[in-house]
């Protein structure tokens, strides 16, 4: 069985419990000018296709722009954008990112192993590891060290912006904000009661560090294309954000050639840039373009010289 650790270089501690940095002391990301962690309090909510597109949205802008998966059990972005998983070799002071569409530069789970979608369990850093169950059974992975690796020792390289991609749930929101330094959190969520509860209980987790920018309520309807009106998916009831003080930045329509283009490893907002949702993600992808901190003079300088 391949242990995880394997990838782990210096991280590795016999006491993997003090990997966990203290809020004083997180892991910063490589260069990127701003982290943005797009998180949600349950699954379902499309979070990761949304992640793509707004990515995808912004590189189309002129910015360079990384994305991190830490969904570590099942990593979906790879495949939303159709790289292959390979295995990833450490380079000299990092790990070198897979190259994307558009320029992104995408690092994930599956992209470390030398198989493609192995299974991984992640386990806690106060449990014992798992016993080996076969030879080609799951890879292990201590749920910290695996988060120092990707985050501390990616090379993203002078991007603009990197967005976080967590796996849902807000035990894993609460981790991360308490070892990665972020420039602000989003949530996303759909129109349901479940999600709102999520929601405010995420906000009330993280108490104003990282900053919460606002919400984003997902598949609030169908967007037909033949009779081209939207028609609700869920019962009516209040925004997905209510309750929380957040700012709602928007209300996406569920479109099917959105899980089309998943499917095919495509951005939507590239292949359908007129429909409709494709026009509220761009002028999402610009609100989240003015979370991203100001160029400093002597990067305007440089940029201006023959």
């Amino acid at each position: 069985m391949r242990i995880f650790g394997d990838f782990l270089g210096e991280t590795r501690s016999g006491n993997s419990a003090a990997l966990l940095p203290s809020p004083s002391n997180k892991l910063v990301i490589s260069a990127p000018r701003a982290v943005i962690t797009m998180a949600s309090g349950r699954g379902g909510t499309g979070k990761s296709v949304l992640t793509v597109n707004l990515a995808a949205a912004i590189a189309l802008s002129g910015r360079k722009i990384g994305i991190l998966d830490l969904d570590l059990n099942a990593p979906a972005i790879p495949s939303l954008l159709g790289i292959k998983p390979f295995r990833m070799a450490p380079m000299v002071g990092g790990i070198e990112p897979a190259g994307g569409p558009l320029g992104l530069r995408v690092m994930a789970a599956n992209l470390m192993p030398d198989r493609e979608e192995p299974p991984l369990i992640s386990f806690a850093d106060d449990e014992p590891e798992p016993a080996p169950v076969h030879e080609t059974g799951p890879i292990k992975s201590n749920y910290s060290e695996t988060i120092t690796t990707l985050a501390g020792q990616t090379r993203f390289g002078p991007v603009d912006l990197v967005l976080i991609d967590l796996a849902p749930g807000l035990d894993h929101l609460y981790r991360a904000s308490r070892m990665i330094e972020m420039n602000a959190v989003i949530m996303v969520g759909h129109p349901s009661e479940l999600s709102r509860r999520a929601i405010r209980a995420g906000v009330e987790m993280l108490a104003g560090e990282p900053q919460v920018a606002g919400v984003i309520e997902n598949m609030v309807g169908f967007n037909c294309s033949t009779c081209h009106s939207v028609r609700p998916l869920f019962p009516a009831s209040e925004a997905a954000g209510a309750g929380s003080g957040l700012p709602l930045l928007a209300r996406l329509p569920f479109d099917p050639r959105l899980s089309e283009c998943a499917a095919r490893g495509t951005a939507f907002v590239r292949e359908y840039p007129e429909t409709p949702l494709a026009r509220q993600i761009n002028e999402l992808a610009r609100q989240i373009e003015q979370l991203i901190p100001a160029r400093q003079q002597r990067e305007l300088l440089a940029a201006s010289r023959p």
